[in-house]
Parts: C-alpha cells; structure tokens; sequence
C-alpha cells in the first residue's frame, strides 16, 4: 500500500509502493482489466487470445505464441500506455484492450502497474502449469491420449512414496491419487526434485524433455545469485517449453498461466529471483492469523486482542518474580526449540548430540590415516549443523522416512556420510565425515544439461565408491537424493536457502 506519511514520534516517514504479488483474478481487479481467461487478459502485453473449441459446445480461450516475435508474445504493455488505455475505457464506458479503466493506482509516483506487478510462481508455475501437467499424465479421462501414463501411475507411485527427502522439506512425497489436493510447496518439491527422476523412461521422450526445460528453468529463477545469462537461457528454455505445447498437448492448453512464462524472466530481471515476489510468505502469514482467532463471531476483534496479548506479554513478564512457578511456566511457553549442541567447530558448524566410541573398520582406518588423524584418539558423532542444515550420518537411526546424510562438499563432489569422527592431529583435534564417494553415472545424465548440471541436478550411482575423510566445514549441502532404478539416482541441490516451506 502506498503510504503518504505517517508521523511516527515526531518525524514523518515517508513510503513508496515498488511492487506488488498478486494470483491471478486480485491482479485484475488491481489493475482494473477484464479477467486472466478474457480477451486481451495479459497483463504485460497485447495479445487477443484465440476461443478454441474444447468439445461440440464448449469453448476455452488460448493464448497462441507469436511466430513474428523474437519473445514470442505481442507489444508489450506500459505504464502509459496502460493510462491511455484506462482513460478511453472511462470515456468508452467498456473494456479498451482488455483495461476497463483508471484505478487508485495509475498515478502513483515511481510506481509502474506494468512493470511493478511479479508474476507470482506459486499460483502460476506450481498451482498453475505443474496441476495442469500432472491431471494430463495421470488422470484417467485422457488415457486414449499419447501423452497420458495413467497406466504406469503404480510405477511412479512407488518411486515417489520410496523417497526420503532431507529434513528442511516439510511434507513427506504423498501418492498421486491425491495429486488433486497436493500443496503448492508439495508440487514445487515434485517440480524441483521428484518429477524427472520419478518419470524417467514412464514419460514418452518428448514429453519429458519437454517438461524437464520447465524444471531446469524455474530452479535458475529460484536461485540467490542470477546472472544475465541465466536470464536469457531461461527465456530460451520457456519459449521452447511454450512453443511445443500445441504440438504435444493441443492448442487448448495454452493458457494463461502457460502464456505469462514468455514474461517471467523479465519480471525476474525487474524484480529479483521467484522467491523474493512470492505469495508463499503470504500465505504463511494467513496460517499465523487462523491461530489467533478460534470462532466465527467478531473476528476482526479476536486477532487485535490476541496482537495485544503477544506485545503485552514481554513486559508482564517482567514483573514475574525468577524462579516462581509463573516465570517458569512463561519461559516454557515463549522458549523455542533449539537442537542441542555438542560443540562449536565454526561459526556456522557445530556438533549435535553426544558422542560415543566403537572400534574402527579398516577402511575408516585408511581414511582416517590418510589426513593425519591420530587413530587412538577418534571419537564418533552421528549429527553435524552446517551452514542453516541438520547432517545425518548413515549411524543416526531415529529419522525413518528422513535421509540428510546424501551432501555435496567443496569441489562439487557427492557422497553419502557414514559417520562423523573427532580425532587430534598436528594442528590440533579435527572434525571429520568419512563419506562415501557416489560416482557420475553416463546412464541418465544426457537429460540433465551441462549448464544445470553441477548447481541442480546430477547423474549418480547408488553403490557407492570410496571412503574418503572430508573437513566438515567442506560440506556445503544437504541434497534431495532420488533413486530412478537399482544403478541409477538423480541427486538434486536446493536452489536457495532463503525460501522456506
């Protein structure tokens, strides 16, 4: 919202609106065009839409690629000429391109209502062009078709509810027959990390390379770091995703979700990486507010007492007597959980839980020597915090359905931790995971393209290689590790760690 001030102590704060995120029906009703599914209903160009006939009298409205363009959609849309726009409708009293007239928003200084409104990825990509993939490959009513695997759903299934992700994803891979009521962080998790592996030789060929461009590009847009050529492979890789879907799918599926990817890229180079402008914060602040209203009577009055109750708090605390049942019962309750720590490596690297001894194997030995470890002196560990992610070595058995013992350390080299070790060398006690090298695999890797591969995806063996000893502080991620057969597992990297679920 745009603030014209507000005295706050004496001084007048100014503010200023950037941006905006937006699904798809608030959009239009903030910029105050006709809908996402109408003629003219892009909100960053011009293009009229197509009606194409979906059954003997039904009609959808597509929104065809420009073969004249070199981007593949029409003139782009501007601040101005959105005013322009705007002011003919007023005066037309009707829809002028697709813009029905002016809004509160038009004349705001420093903002662009073209510009300035983000693609928002989560009802777009994931809830949006993900859904729509899914229900064509595995829903029953488009078996006759040669892009459906309905058939094959049990052998997708099993490779999807056989994974163990990491344990910073939230939700655990549910079955397919319940695809229809998967969340939007379920279906990025799919996109990121499961799809390709889980449809890997089930999935005709060209529906698969096509699909895995989607993939390869929304994990570069999801990334900290995104450079201009990023940006450019990424609009190549979604025109291409773009331009096929008529000729593997059908003119039909065009939609508008399908049409604002030949844009997204652009909101990215305006606005930052997917994360930034994402409704998934939103939405999380809507989970907050559900928890301080527990009625359907004034609720508006429920969450202002239930804010004051929260800012209240600290300060009556203070008038708690230490050590009474009160103050105790309070730090309870306002006490976060911690993971308890054993030891600071670093400032970022620490040891969890206790530690403990057991005889060595002779290749733990070898490791071990080879780095210059006192063999007398080693002391086990099962648990490492490094850099914002929980490490699990192959030893820690209370994680069922996690698997954090898969990571990439420096050298972008892969492996799997068998244990953790604490030894005394030369310059002093050293801490160590011994790993388990896992090795390039040429089966499946053709799928994965040079330029992702070593920061997205990698073609690994599941039988593992060597045992090396590596510096803990050398590992630098936890990975999503997918197994796609008995010789062949994709091992995925998260794309940022600033996002969360």
């Amino acid at each position: 919202m745009f603030i014209l001030g507000v005295n706050v102590n004496g001084q007048l704060i100014r503010g200023i609106l950037l941006n905006g995120v937006f699904d798809s029906p608030a959009r239009c009703l903030f910029q105050n065009t006709v809908q996402f599914n109408g003629f003219f209903g892009c909100p960053y160009c011009y293009v009229p839409g197509k009606s194409v006939q979906t059954s003997e009298r039904g009609h959808t409205l597509s929104y065809p690629f420009n073969m004249e363009s070199p981007n593949g959609h029409h003139e782009l849309r501007t601040n101005s000429s959105h005013v322009k726009n705007a002011e003919e409708a007023e005066e037309k009293k009707g829809p002028v391109q697709g813009v029905k007239g002016l809004t509160w928003f038009s004349y705001l200084p420093f903002f662009d209502n073209i510009r300035g409104i983000a693609i928002d990825y989560m009802h777009c990509v994931l809830l949006g062009v993900v859904k729509m993939h899914a229900n064509l490959w595995f829903d029953k009513s488009h078996k006759q078709e040669i892009f459906s695997i309905s058939s094959r759903v049990t052998e997708v299934d099993q490779r999807l509810l056989g994974i163990k992700p990491p344990s910073y994803i939230a939700r655990l891979p549910r079955s397919l027959s319940e695809i229809s009521h998967f969340k939007a962080a379920e279906l990025k998790n799919f996109l990121l990390f499961y799809s390709l592996p889980c449809l890997i030789g089930i999935l005709p060929q060209d529906q698969f390379h096509h699909f895995s461009l989607l993939v390869y590009a929304t994990y570069i847009l999801l990334q900290e770091k995104i450079t201009a050529q990023d940006i450019l492979q990424c609009k190549r890789m979604l025109m291409e995703f773009v331009i096929n879907i008529p000729a593997l799918y059908g003119d039909r599926y065009l939609t508008s979700n399908v049409h604002l990817l030949l844009h997204l890229t652009d909101r990215v180079a305006d606005l930052g990486p997917l994360w930034s402008t994402s409704c998934f914060y939103f939405e999380d602040f809507n989970g907050q507010l559900r928890r301080l209203f527990h009625g359907t009577q004034s609720i508006e009055k429920q969450i202002a007492f239930a804010v004051c109750v929260h800012q209240s708090l600290p300060k009556m605390a203070q008038t708690l007597h230490y050590g009474s049942c009160e103050k105790e019962f309070f730090q309870r309750m306002m006490d976060k959980k911690h993971q308890s720590t054993q030891e600071r490596i670093s400032d970022r690297v620490f040891v969890v839980g206790a530690y403990y001894s057991r005889p060595m194997t002779t290749e733990e030995q070898h490791a071990v020597f080879l780095v210059g470890g006192d063999l007398d002196t080693v002391t086990f560990f099962k648990r490492l915090y490094a850099h914002q992610q929980i490490v699990h070595s192959l030893e820690y058995k209370s994680a069922f359905r996690r698997d954090n013992s898969v990571v990439r350390f420096s050298g972008h080299g892969f492996g799997r931790v068998n244990c953790f070790v604490k030894v005394n060398t030369l310059r002093g006690p050293s801490f160590y995971a011994l790993v388990k090298v896992m090795e390039k695999s040429n089966e499946g890797s053709d799928v994965i393209p040079r330029s992702t591969s070593d920061r997205h995806m990698v073609a690994l063996r599941p039988s593992c290689g060597q045992l090396i000893a590596i510096n803990v502080e050398d590992i630098t991620d936890v990975c999503v590790c997918v197994a796609a057969s008995d010789k062949l597992c994709f091992v995925s990297v998260i794309p940022n760690k600033v996002e969360k679920e």
